[in-house]
Formats: C-alpha cells, structure tokens, sequence
C-alpha cells in the first residue's frame, strides 16, 4: 500500500480533517493532500510528523504499508547503561545554562583520552596526540583547534553495526549518522555493492550514498521502507529512523526553550547544540574503540560549580 493512501486511511478512522491533522502534526495542509493523493511522496521526517499527529507507532506503520508484523525491541530497559539517555542529555544541557566551565572541563577530559586511544589503535604514534585544554574548548567547537591538530573529530564512521543496536535496544538516543552507519555495515556484511542493491531496489546510488553518510533530511519514507526490506530488517531500519526523528525533535524543541546566560540567544543555541553533537560522538568513539560493554566517562556535574571537573 501506498504511504498516501494509508494516510487517508488513518486519518479518516480517526475522523480527523486534513486541517485538524495539519495543526497536530505541524504539516502543511496542501502538503498533506499532495501525499494523500499521491502527488508528492513523503519526506522520511515529514512522515514521522504525520504518524505522531495521528498517534501511530512506527510498527502500526509499518503493519498498514506491509502487511508484515515489525520485529519489535524488547521492553526498553530503566537502566540504559553505556547508551546516551534523555536525561543525560538533559543534565548536560542544564549544566551548560549556569556552569559551562565544568563542561568544557569534561570535554578536555575525555577528548584527552580519546585521542590517546586513537593514537594507540589508529595513528600507531603512541606518543603524537593533541592536548585538549578547557580554554581552547571554543577554539575546538569552531573547528579551529581540530584541523591545526588534525583531529578527526567527527562520527566514527568504522562503528559497528551491532553498537549502534545496542544503544537502540537499551533506548539511547540516535543520531541520522548511527542510521547510516547501520544501514551501510548491515550491507557490507551481506556482500552488497551500493550498484547492486540500486539493481534490486532502484534506489538511486547517490540516494543511497547520502543515507549511509547520515544525510536523512530528505530521503523519503519509501526508501527508508524499501531499503529496510532489501536488507531483510523487517522494519528495525525503519524503527530506528523513527528514534532519530524523535530526537531530533526533541533537540528542537529544547533548543527553542532553552534560556541564555552568555552571549546572544542564538548563540547559545549554537553552543547547545555544539555540545549535543560532541557528547554523542565522544559516546560513539569511546563504543567503537573500546565497545558497547566498556564504561565509558558520561557526564556527571562536579559537587561545586566552581570545582574543575576531575
């Protein structure tokens, strides 16, 4: 069944008007017409959007469009140990509003480290790695302070598949960048090229490439749909793009709440987010080099705000 057909459907169960779905969902109404009668096809994101104003789960969605039941994790457990939860990125956010020097003390703690790990099983040049202060931690953020040193900070793109499950199995928050590296890895290890599953599935080779680089923003739900059956994922590909779309959201929404303390409003919101990344990928190099089972550092606030963090 067509996504937009299946849309119509739900939405006319629930006796709601296309008007009523805008406002709940936060879609524009020509929109969603367009996609009802299969003028348009849906964005992955904007999909998401529609599934929440509807109250659908992702498996409900998945159930309507395949007539298939979805592979669904087991019960979500309280402790999400090595894997980055809500209030972890709740706590870090907090902190950063009236204490930002702890952060950045943490940050040139745990960067530290880092570095000496990817010196060790990477570099082979045990005794070459950047020192990371708590002062140069703007530098790092604008990306001045990492390409001097050539410190590669950004997501560790040899993760494997079976990490990033694992931070989806203990409900830890996703980024786009874990889908593609998923995806990309599940591929690899069934002996698929990017040309042969555009062969089977006539997803295009450069739409493939993007969603395995992490750039989901306007991949559409049919493709997410499509890849997630070539690769036999039986919607846990699709289940997972649905936790990034909700943490995306999610940052959104903080971001748009958050409060400043130094510099301008925007500003801090680019600070905020900055931080976001960072912690998640500090979570991901610290998985990929040592793995899931390891006790990585996670943020935790000094007894005294004035107090370095140690």
């Amino acid at each position: 069944m067509e996504f937009g057909d299946w849309l119509r459907s739900r939405r006319q169960y629930r006796k709601l008007d296309v008007r009523t779905l805008a406002e709940r969902s936060q879609v524009d109404p020509s929109t969603i017409s367009r996609i009802e009668n299969l003028h348009t096809q849906s964005t992955l994101y904007t999909a998401y959007r529609l599934c929440k104003g509807l109250q659908v789960a992702s498996s409900e969605l998945y159930y309507g469009l395949s007539d298939t039941s979805m592979v669904v994790r087991e019960q979500i457990p309280d402790d999400k140990k090595n894997a980055i939860s809500l209030a972890d990125m709740e706590l870090l956010l907090d902190t950063l509003t009236f204490n930002y020097k702890d952060i950045y003390y943490y940050f040139a703690e745990v960067l530290n480290q880092i570095s000496i790990m990817m010196s060790r099983s990477i570099v082979k040049h045990p005794d070459i790695y950047p020192q990371f202060t708590p002062e140069n931690m703007e530098a790092l953020l604008s990306g001045a302070y990492s390409s001097a040193f050539h410190f590669d900070l950004d997501y560790p793109h040899a993760i494997d598949s079976d990490i990033i499950r694992y931070n989806y199995e203990h409900g830890g928050v996703l980024l786009l960048d874990d889908i593609g590296a998923y995806a990309r890895n599940i591929r690899r290890s069934q002996k698929e090229t990017l040309k042969t599953i555009e062969n089977s599935t006539e997803i295009s080779m450069s739409v493939l490439s993007r969603l395995e680089d992490g750039a989901l923003e306007r991949i559409k739900l049919s493709d997410i749909f499509t890849l997630d059956t070539a690769l036999k994922q039986t919607g846990l590909l699709l289940d997972m793009c649905w936790d990034a779309c909700s943490f995306d959201e999610w940052i959104e929404n903080k971001l748009r709440k958050s409060k400043t303390v130094r510099g301008s409003a925007s500003e801090e919101s680019k600070r905020a987010q900055q931080m976001i990344l960072l912690y998640i990928k500090v979570c991901r190099w610290f998985q990929s080099l040592q793995g899931s089972g390891f006790e990585w550092p996670k943020y935790r606030p000094s007894k005294d705000e004035n107090e370095a963090y140690s």
